[in-house]
């Protein structure tokens, strides 16, 4: 698994096979994040809420397919991470 930092609203192409991810929330708030195939209007991969100064790691058993990579949606709230990448 490769890491690769999250840049929230934001495509990641280089991540084709997401393995999963650790994301913290980093503004004092709650926070809700999707993570989604290609852009902001891609199929839903993962949906995550965080309680304020939350966190989350998830590691998925099998890695799900991201062609054209994985868009970071920050719904509300704010958060910092990386995503794991199968691929490389």
């Amino acid at each position: 698994m490769v890491p690769a930092t999250i840049t929230p609203d934001s495509n990641h192409a280089a991540v084709t096979l997401l393995k999963g991810f650790n994301i913290t929330e980093d503004s004092s708030a709650a926070a809700h994040v999707r993570f989604r195939k290609l852009n902001v209007t891609g199929q839903i991969l993962a949906t995550v809420k965080l309680a304020a100064d939350g966190s989350a790691m998830i590691i998925f058993d099998e890695p799900m397919s991201s062609e054209g990579g994985v868009y970071v949606q920050e719904v509300s709230g704010s958060v910092e991470g990386v995503l794991y990448d199968a691929s490389a």
